[in-house]
């Protein structure tokens, strides 16, 4: 199972980070391979937050496959979880886990992880070795979108490995 974990300090609110994450109809306008993204059924309120299913159409190269996911925001945790919502498709699981931590400066701790098993097993092998490749290139395009919308807020000069650590996130470089 291609798998990656993404761990960045980004100089927004976790309330924008959340907003930036969970604005899912924005996703084509700054991820290149997402040629279209559309809710359906509406947003669900639950007792913490909220759950859509939203489906994506995928585009790159040669390829082009739709992927529903259901996804679950509770902000009471700061927290996005995306999975796949059908058996159709390409895809066999997908497991997106978001956690937006705040610092004391107001910046936010991003923990991302990303599992995703595909149903043929060779190409599972071949996206395997790009896999790490890929998340690092969507997790700037997710930066830059931040850095173009939302106030910078917080202090440069912050200790995060310290805060990580109190935080008890652990793989921040």
């Amino acid at each position: 199972m291609p798998s990656a974990r993404l761990t960045e300090h980004l100089r927004h609110s976790p309330a924008d980070m959340m907003d930036l994450v969970t604005s899912v109809e924005k996703y084509p306008e700054f991820l290149n391979f997402v040629a279209g993204l559309r809710i359906i059924g509406g947003r669900q309120c639950t007792a913490t937050g909220e759950r859509f299913e939203a489906e994506m159409a995928v585009s790159y190269k040669m390829i082009s496959e739709t992927v529903r996911c259901i996804v679950e925001i509770n902000n009471d945790n700061g927290t996005v979880k995306v999975s796949k919502a059908d058996k159709s498709g390409p895809i066999k699981t997908l497991l997106n886990d978001w956690t937006f931590y705040a610092l004391p400066d107001g910046s936010t701790l991003v923990d991302l992880t990303v599992d995703v098993t595909l149903k043929a097993f060779p190409l599972n092998m071949l996206v395997k070795q790009k896999f790490g490749e890929a998340s690092d290139k969507i997790m700037s395009a997710f930066k830059r979108r931040a850095a173009g919308q939302y106030k910078t807020v917080g202090d440069a000069d912050l200790d995060v490995r310290k805060e990580a650590e109190v935080l008890g996130v652990k793989g921040f470089a």
